[in-house]
Parts: structure tokens; sequence; C-alpha cells
């Protein structure tokens, strides 16, 4: 069979190690073992940070994020997998394995540019709640593919969604390549380490077990740090300084038994931007005076154009 997996970028980097058993497979999501198997795979990569027309951005990604159109729907990822339309054809079957890479594709699916199979790999799809909107945007994207959870705990959410999901929701618990990895040096200090940016990890419960843990724990993610914070707990951010390095982040190991590094997202993705770009545009606009502030009386869209405050004068007339 010939498989062609839709990452987002870094996927294909690993790809040689992998496949030559110096590095660990899981990252490629099964590829590597079904290219064992005797099947065809050809990896392609999509950019969510790619750049897009502000029309898009509005359009989508902010649309996205007020929850009207499905999660993680961004208009980077649906510009870039709609560029791989053609090299997609020659598949047997599509594999997306990024819940954006996945909607974006079934979007396309809908609308007869692609056909093939489509299997997503999805996560956090009902991290919040469904508005009508939102349903009526998703639920079609969904029926348009076989969708692949890591884990049972979003399963019986995602099947009340509707009866027409029943046979296209299953779950493939995210494994790991055992003969890459083994166990560590027995004498060596035990240590736990916690990482993702998933907004349904529960890390304030971690943080709270910490101290009947007998090992350091040290988590690595781009969420805030929970409110309760023990006093002898270690966090800092890494992010970037005035020169435009990045900043680091010292690791040594310290007497507290909890440690946290926090890493932004990158600038352009979509996971949970929307909403907190738009609360911050929101925001700037409360704090620019209105055109009927500045003038004695209110001017027409063409006087805003001709004004020297005309940038803010404009993006109240639309």
């Amino acid at each position: 069979m010939k498989i062609a997996f839709v990452h987002f970028p870094g996927r294909i980097a690993r790809l040689p190690a992998a496949r030559a058993g110096t590095g660990p497979t899981e990252f490629l999501f099964g590829a590597v073992e079904l290219e064992r198997a005797g099947h065809e795979v050809d990896h392609y990569e999509v950019d969510p940070g790619a750049p897009v027309s502000r029309v898009a951005a509005r359009l989508v990604d902010v649309n996205a994020g007020r929850g009207h159109l499905p999660p993680h729907l961004a208009a980077a990822v649906l510009t870039g997998t709609r560029s791989l339309l053609p090299a997609l054809r020659g598949a047997e079957v599509v594999l997306a394995t990024t819940t954006a890479t996945a909607m974006a594709l079934a979007v396309w699916r809908r609308a007869g540019l692609l056909r093939r199979p489509l299997v997503g790999i999805v996560a956090g799809l009902l991290n919040a709640p469904w508005r009508q909107t939102r349903r009526v945007t998703t639920m079609p994207l969904l029926r348009a593919m076989h969708a692949v959870l890591y884990g049972p705990g979003e399963l019986a959410g995602m099947l009340a969604l509707g009866d027409s999901l029943r046979g296209r929701v299953h779950v493939v618990p995210f494994g790991a390549d055992a003969g890459y990895w083994s166990p560590g040096d027995p004498a060596r200090e035990p240590e736990v380490l916690a990482i993702g940016n998933d907004g349904h990890r529960d890390w304030a419960t971690l943080v709270r077990a910490a101290a009947e843990i007998p090992a350091p724990v040290r988590i690595l993610t781009g969420q805030p740090r929970p409110d309760e914070w023990p006093a002898a707990g270690r966090s800092c951010s890494r992010g970037r300084g005035a020169s435009g390095r990045p900043r680091a982040c010292a690791t040594e190991r310290t007497s507290s038994s909890l440690h946290l590094e926090t890493r932004p997202s990158s600038r352009g993705r979509y996971a949970a931007s929307s909403r907190t770009s738009l609360a911050r545009r929101r925001s700037a606009r409360r704090r620019v005076p209105k055109c009927s502030e500045r003038r004695p009386s209110r001017p027409t869209p063409s006087a805003c154009w001709r004004s020297v405050v005309s940038r803010s004068c404009v993006s109240e007339a639309r």
C-alpha cells in the first residue's frame, strides 16, 4: 500500500536516523514500522507558521479562535495542504499526524479536491465547549475522515457528538520504540520528567503531588505556571532577550524537588493563539480613541482615509 504522511515541520529530519536505528521511530507515528512491513510511505510537511494574508487570517484563524470554525483550523495549514494535493493523488491513503493537518485535509476532501481515504491523528478537539456554529462546521469534517485518538480519555466525548461518528473514531495508544529506548542506569537517582503543551494536561495536580514524590520533578511546557507553587520550587521561562538570543534556563541540580521550564509557542502557531490575539486586538481597539472623539463630528469613511489618523479611522469605518 502507498501511504502519504502529512506532518508539521521537524519530522522528516528525524527520518534517516529512525530508519537506521540510531533514533527513535515513534516520532514518525508508525511510518518506519509500516515501511519495514513492506508498505511504501511518502512524507510531507506543512508549516503552520507560514505567512498568510490578513483576509485569510481574519476569516479562518479568528473565527476558529472565536469557536465558530473547527478547532485547530488555520489559514496557513489550509494553504499548505492545498499545495500538496497534486502530490497526494498518488497515495492510496493519506495520514495526517496533527489535528490541524487533519482538519485542513478534511476540508479539501469535503470539497472534492482530495479523493483518497483520510486518517487523522487528532487531540484536543473537545478542549473547549462547542457552540452551534462549530458543530455545524466540524461534524462534516469528522465524517470525512477516520479519527485516531492517542488514548480513551476523549473517546466517549467524541462518540457523544453523534451516531454518525461510530466506526470512524479509533483509539491507538501512542507507543515508544522499545528497540531504541532502554531502562536507565539503576544506580542513577530517579527523576520525573513531564513534557507537553496540551490544554488538558493537569500540571496543577502534578505540582501538588511533587511534595510526596521521592524524586525530583521536572516539567517542560509552554502552558502558564500553576497558581499553587511550592516555595522551594524553581521556575524559569525560555524566550528571547532584548538581543534576540534565546534566554538560558538553568538546569543544574538544586535542593528543590520541583523545577518548571516554560517555553512560549512560536509566532504564528495556531494553538490557542487565535483567542489570545483576538483579545489583544480588542484591547488595543479600546485604547484607541474613536474618530468621533478626535473631530467635532464623526467623519465619513472617505474623510478617515484622508485624515492623519487614517489607520484607526479606516479600521473603525470597516
